[in-house]
């Protein structure tokens, strides 16, 4: 039986570590360096980053939710089972 290659396994498990790996030594780089550039650039990736809500993750996850969304919904759902299961 031949598998077919799909593009979310692409995705998920090759090149979302890569970039992560290599966004990573690229700001630490960023990081270590003392020239107002690189700090400049290095504030901007973070409040773009932060900006954007994850929402990179759809790539990843096709056809599911936006990722903050499902943690908040999964938090509000355990929150609901450990006051609904309190003796109280």
């Amino acid at each position: 039986m031949r598998q077919s290659f799909r593009l979310h396994d692409y995705l998920s498990w090759y090149l979302a570590p890569s970039l992560a790996i290599w966004g990573a030594l690229g700001l630490g780089w960023l990081a270590e360096q003392r020239r107002a550039w690189a700090r400049l650039a290095l504030v901007a990736l973070l409040a773009a980053y932060f900006a954007s809500g994850v929402r990179w993750l759809r790539v990843l996850y096709p056809g599911g939710e936006d990722f903050g969304l499902a943690v908040g919904r999964q938090v509000r759902e355990l929150a609901r089972r450990a006051r609904s299961s309190s003796p109280t």
